[in-house]
């Protein structure tokens, strides 16, 4: 039997009207949250990160990052862990072991499921609070803790870089100084301009965040932030809590 004209609208409205109905219980009626993405190494800078994370064995608690503080952003983080200490077990267990194949096969699935518009690294360094303002690619790194010890090939880059070349890194550095010392004014909080990461995983995750904002204008903002051993686990998350809602602040101008 042949529909009539009005028949047939009245169909294509409904579906239409189911449709959108399902996209609106799916997706909660709003645009998804962008999102910022952390990475952590050795302590203090994996444990600060706890609860950012969406992994429910490294915390039980509950992930804390969604539409954190309201700011439209789902922040979300991913670090090893170390299970008999760092100098029993020094390249940690799960996600970014130190270890530069795990690097970068863990960075290259996060930033595929996540897209983030901001990429803010952590790492074991001097510090206290270390904003880092260049990264450096290199043709030899110091060894890793398991075979094959040196990074291998750099494919997908966005050139092919030079031994010894400079990416500047965008974390909105003087901005950072100012927020985390206003909420730890006895930590200190410096921008490095002059020099890098250095040799190891620290530059080496730097430089993969550093190219992925080159090849992704999605990416706005991405750096790394060296803390200091002897900065204790609260005076961390404060700090690095100043620090998030300042590149959260940065990316939303």
């Amino acid at each position: 039997m042949k529909l009539s004209n009005r028949s047939q609208t009245i169909i294509k409205n409904t579906l239409l009207l189911v449709g959108v109905s399902l996209f609106m219980q799916i997706t909660g009626g709003c645009s998804r949250p962008k999102t910022v993405l952390l990475t952590g190494y050795w302590p203090p800078t994996n444990e600060m990160l706890i609860p950012f994370s969406q992994d429910a064995e490294l915390n039980p608690v509950g992930w804390q990052g969604e539409n954190w503080q309201g700011s439209g952003y789902d922040v979300v983080a991913f670090f090893p862990t170390f299970p008999g200490g760092t100098k029993v077990n020094p390249k940690g267990d799960g996600d970014f072991e130190v270890d530069y194949q795990d690097t970068w096969s863990d960075f290259h699935r996060v930033v595929r499921k996540h897209r983030p518009e901001a990429i803010i690294c952590y790492g074991l360094g001097h510090g206290p609070w270390e904003i880092e303002c260049n990264a450096r690619h290199l043709e030899v790194w110091r060894n890793d803790f398991l075979e094959p010890t040196q990074p291998g090939c750099f494919c997908g880059f966005s050139k092919t870089y030079e031994d010894g070349e400079v990416v500047p890194l965008t974390l909105p550095a003087e901005a950072i100084r100012e927020a985390v010392s206003e909420v730890v004014p006895d930590l200190k909080v410096w921008a490095d301009i002059d020099g890098d990461p250095g040799d190891f995983l620290c530059n080496y995750l730097t430089f993969l965040a550093a190219d992925y904002q080159i090849r992704n204008k999605r990416c706005k903002v991405s750096g790394f932030i060296h803390v200091g051993p002897k900065v204790d686990l609260e005076t961390a998350k404060k700090a690095h809590e100043a620090t998030l809602k300042t590149v959260i602040s940065a990316i939303h101008e």
